[in-house]
């Protein structure tokens, strides 16, 4: 399959060259999450990132997004500033001369492309994957637990609903090899304030995790015990 993309690109910007259309066409190349590493055998590996599809590790987050268009954009040039799916909306809108409604989430990233070094706003990223799912976590090869996550600025907290909270500096750490949440936890407490916040306001109840009636603490092959650290986040607590 990802032979085949390549080729497909390959065929597409050939026929660009060829007809001389590259020169007024952005193509735009993006994944929506990190490759699957829970089949048999797996279908990709992200090494050396953690996780894949459906975690909230690097690996599942973390996609490659290339803007390519001859002599509007500089080749080969790397930008190290965070951007979303959202942001390529209001991208291709102000490309193209076309206005947004003013409640669009993401932002241009025109001015990156123009200068992959421009200074930007911080942003903060939210994330929400409410479900037990087959896919194994990277650490303890058990079935992944539902999940949330926010990145402000370097930092990025992962909570796992089974009551286990994570921080990393993902600008010296990418590879989330070294979790920070006991050596700063004033930072861990402001990002999970933050994070329960967000999912308060903007998630609906029924796409909360509610613990297991039939949960068994003797039974739990995890090394740490459930928690319930959900109250924060529901609109009736």
């Amino acid at each position: 399959m990802v032979k085949h993309l390549d080729d497909s690109v390959g065929r597409i910007i050939q026929t660009l060259e060829e007809s001389g259309l590259e020169k007024n066409t952005l193509l735009v190349f993006t994944s929506d999450n990190g490759g699957v590493e829970y089949t048999n055998p797996a279908a990709t590996d992200n090494f050396p990132f953690k996780g894949g599809k459906a975690c909230l590790f690097e690996g599942g987050v973390r996609v490659p997004l290339i803007f390519w268009m001859p002599g509007k954009i500089q080749g080969g040039v790397w930008c190290d500033t965070p951007a979303n799916c959202i942001d390529h909306l209001p991208t291709l809108a102000e490309l193209t001369g076309n206005d947004l409604p003013d409640d669009i989430d993401g932002i241009s990233l025109v001015p990156l492309l123009e200068n992959p070094k421009a200074e930007t706003k911080p942003r903060t990223f939210y994330w929400h994957y409410p479900f037990n799912v087959i896919v194994k976590h990277p650490d303890n090869g058990l079935p992944l637990t539902p999940h949330s996550g926010i990145r402000a600025g370097d930092y990025k907290l992962i909570w796992d609903w089974h009551g286990k909270v994570e921080l990393f500096d993902i600008v010296k750490d990418p590879y989330e090899a070294n979790d920070l949440s006991e050596k700063m936890p004033e930072k861990k407490a402001q990002l999970m304030k933050q994070l329960q916040s967000w999912i308060k306001d903007n998630v609906a109840e029924r796409y909360l995790p509610v613990p297991n009636p039939e949960y068994d603490a003797a039974k739990d092959q995890r090394t740490y015990p459930f928690m319930d650290l959900s109250a924060p986040a529901r609109t009736d607590k």
